[in-house]
C-alpha cells in the first residue's frame, strides 16, 4: 500500500523507486503524524504529503511544484490536529509558502500569476490576487511622496506598512494615534471603561481635526450604554415610570419605546407578581432602546479611513496572512 502512496508522487519526480524511498522517509521521519501515516499505508498521497515533500526538498522548483499539487488537488482542507479557528487550510498555507520562496518583487509577482492562472483553489487564487495588488501598491507607494516615512504595525497576525508624508503629520504622532484605530489590537482588546478614560485624558487642542468624528463616534455607546444602565437601576429601586420616559443622548423613549413603555407600566399594576413582571417589561424596554441607538450607529472603521485619506496615509500589507476565518 505504501507503494500505491509512492506511486502518486512518480506525477513529480517520474520514479518510482525514488517517490517509495521519499515516501518510506517522511512516514519514518514524522512517526507522530497518524493521519499523514494511516492515509499513505491506504495507499493515498494526502496535502500534508505534499507540504511535507516540499520542507525536505532542496530545489526550489521541486519545492514549488509539491505546493501547487497542494493548491490545484486539495482545496479547502484544513490542517489536522488543529481547531479551524486557530489553524490553516492547505491551500492557503501552499500558496504562502510558494510565495516566500520568491527571491525578489518580479519573481513574486510570475508566482502571483501563476497561482492565479492554475485550475486549483479559489480561496489560493485570490490570496494570490491579494499579494499581487499588495505587492503592486507598494512598489508605487515608495515614490508617492516627497518626504516619505514608513511605520510598521502588527494585526491580526499580519504585518500592515503605513506610508505618509512626514511634513503632514510625524511619525511619532501616527503612533500615537494608531492605538485608537479601530483596526488596531490595542484599541480592540480594551475594556469600554479603558477606552473612555483614554478619551477623557486626550488634551481637544492636541486631537488632530480629522480625528474628531472618529473619537465622538467612540464616546456615543461608551457613555450611551452606562447611561442606560444606571437608568434601569434607577427604576428597579424607586418603580418609577418617569425615569423610563427622559431621553438619553437623542433617544426618546416616548417617541420610539411607548409600547414598551406602556407595558413596562402595566406590569407594576398587576395583582400578582408586580416587581417581576416588571423587570421582565424592563428587558422589552432596554432592547427598545438598544435598538433605536443602533440605527444611528456611526462608521468607526470609515471614519479611521477617512482620517488616513485626508492625512494622505497609505495602509499596504506587507507579506501573505490570511485574517481570522479565512
Amino acid at each position: 500500500m505504501l507503494g500505491n502512496a509512492a506511486a502518486n508522487l512518480l506525477r513529480i519526480y517520474g520514479d518510482s523507486e525514488k517517490g517509495q524511498k521519499l515516501a518510506i522517509l517522511l512516514v519514518t521521519k514524522y512517526p507522530n503524524m497518524e493521519f499523514t501515516g494511516g492515509a499513505w499505508l491506504h495507499g493515498e498521497t494526502r496535502p500534508e504529503a505534499y507540504s511535507l515533500l516540499a520542507k525536505s526538498e532542496k530545489d526550489k522548483a521541486k519545492k514549488i511544484k509539491f505546493l501547487m499539487h497542494v493548491i490545484t488537488d486539495y482545496p479547502g482542507i484544513w490542517e489536522q490536529g488543529k481547531v479551524m479557528e486557530s489553524g490553516r487550510r492547505y491551500d492557503i498555507a501552499a500558496a504562502s509558502d510558494i510565495l516566500r520562496l520568491a527571491a525578489n518583487d518580479k519573481e513574486k509577482e510570475v508566482l502571483c500569476r501563476r497561482i492565479i492562472d492554475s485550475k486549483g483553489s479559489p480561496r489560493a487564487k485570490e490570496f494570490a490576487k491579494n499579494a499581487l495588488r499588495n505587492l503592486t501598491l507598494l512598489q508605487d507607494a515608495s515614490h508617492l511622496f516627497v518626504k516619505p516615512s514608513t511605520f510598521s504595525m502588527v494585526r491580526w497576525g499580519c504585518t500592515f506598512n503605513y506610508f505618509m508624508d512626514s511634513s503632514k503629520i510625524p511619525e511619532s504622532q501616527f503612533r500615537r494615534w494608531y492605538g485608537f484605530s479601530p483596526l488596531a489590537d490595542e484599541w480592540q482588546m480594551m475594556s469600554p471603561d479603558v477606552k473612555l478614560s483614554r478619551l477623557q485624558a486626550l488634551n481637544p487642542a492636541e486631537v488632530p481635526p480629522e480625528l474628531i468624528p472618529l473619537f465622538d463616534c467612540y464616546r456615543k455607546p461608551l457613555t450611551y450604554y452606562p447611561e442606560l444602565n444606571r437608568r434601569k437601576e434607577q427604576f428597579a429601586t424607586s418603580r418609577d415610570i418617569s425615569i423610563l420616559k427622559q431621553p438619553i443622548f437623542g433617544i426618546d423613549p416616548t417617541a420610539d419605546c411607548s409600547q414598551t413603555l406602556e407595558i413596562v407600566e402595566s406590569a407594576k399594576s398587576r395583582t400578582f407578581f408586580p416587581t417581576a413582571a416588571s423587570n421582565l417589561a424592563l428587558i422589552d424596554w432596554h432592547n427598545c432602546m438598544n435598538r433605536a441607538f443602533r440605527k444611528d450607529l456611526c462608521d468607526d472603521k470609515g471614519l479611521w479611513q477617512s482620517f488616513l485619506d485626508k492625512m494622505g496615509i497609505q495602509e499596504v500589507q506587507v507579506g501573505e496572512c490570511a485574517p481570522p476565518g479565512d
